[in-house]
């Protein structure tokens, strides 16, 4: 059987992960974090593995050799890499890619769809940095959802002005706190808190906090963000919307199961709050 890799840190990924454990399919599902791992569930069929690896740490852990292998010289067992990272983590998508090629393991993209939600009052960027130069045109409090990692450059181009009116919605992490700490967020501008959120939760944090602006990523219906739409519609707060970087091409968390499996079933919808999206360093928000 094949040894199988599930680079988490998503819904999709901790879905597909139920599934295989309920079919008793043994599998190594790879975090970047600890707050990672405390959201995933390990079983005796999921063995959670914490850490950042670069391409050629991730190829040498593909190209590993179980002690149970029947030919212990064989460099290159067989084994099979599902991606279900965010759509957003594009570097750890490009180095899955090239480090499964270079193992000689196949590899699978789990895509997120994305969210068909838009409103009159939106616009789409490319990324983080030119948005943030249209903040410091803008007037307004400005609600920051684009998670922890976009922090430093937003910081590094707003003016003064706009750091002072800007609050940033985090994980409930050290290491979310501390980037925002490193990069100069006041502390009574942090949100910090676990999504994804309801319709409801988003209106009353704009209106709580007089929000003008919302900065988001297109983070699909399981990242939450027809629910930040609606609640920035209903409140009239402008959406500026940091575009996915890349188009991809891939399958969904039921076809990845029955390429695992030869099975076809349909993908469980997670139904724990708490541990609905995942948002490990595999998963920018």
């Amino acid at each position: 059987m094949k040894k199988i890799f599930l680079f988490s840190g998503t819904t999709e990924g901790r879905t597909l992960s139920d599934m295989l454990s309920e079919a008793g399919i043994r599998h190594i599902v790879c975090v970047a974090t600890d707050y990672g791992k405390d959201m995933m569930e390990e079983n005796g069929y999921a063995a959670i593995r914490v850490g950042r690896m670069d391409e050629e740490q991730m190829r040498h852990l593909f190209m590993m050799v179980e002690e149970d292998q029947d030919d212990a010289n064989d460099e290159s067992p067989e084994c099979l890499v599902i991606d279900a990272t965010h759509p957003y983590a594009t570097e750890v998508t490009d180095n899955l890619k090239r480090a499964a090629m270079a193992a000689g393991a196949e590899y699978i993209r789990v895509l997120r769809n994305e969210a068909k939600v838009e409103t009159k009052d939106c616009k789409r960027y490319e990324d983080i940095a030119s948005c943030a130069k249209a903040m410091s045109e803008s007037s307004g409090n400005i609600l920051l959802t684009t998670g922890s990692k976009e922090l430093g450059r937003y910081m590094e181009i707003v003016s003064k002005e706009t750091k002072d009116r800007t609050y940033v919605r985090v994980l409930p992490s050290a290491e979310s706190l501390q980037m925002c700490e490193a990069s100069g967020i006041r502390p009574d501008h942090i949100i910090a808190m676990h999504g994804p959120f309801t319709k409801e939760l988003n209106e009353a944090v704009m209106e709580q906090y007089e929000i003008r602006h919302l900065i988001t990523k297109d983070g699909g219906v399981s990242g939450g963000f027809p629910e930040k739409i609606e609640a920035a519609r209903e409140v009239g707060v402008f959406v500026h919307v940091i575009s996915r970087p890349v188009t991809e091409e891939g399958v969904s968390v039921a076809e990845a199961y029955r390429i695992v499996t030869g099975e076809f079933t349909e993908a469980k919808t997670e139904t724990k709050t708490d541990k609905a999206s995942l948002h490990s360093s595999y998963s920018p928000r």
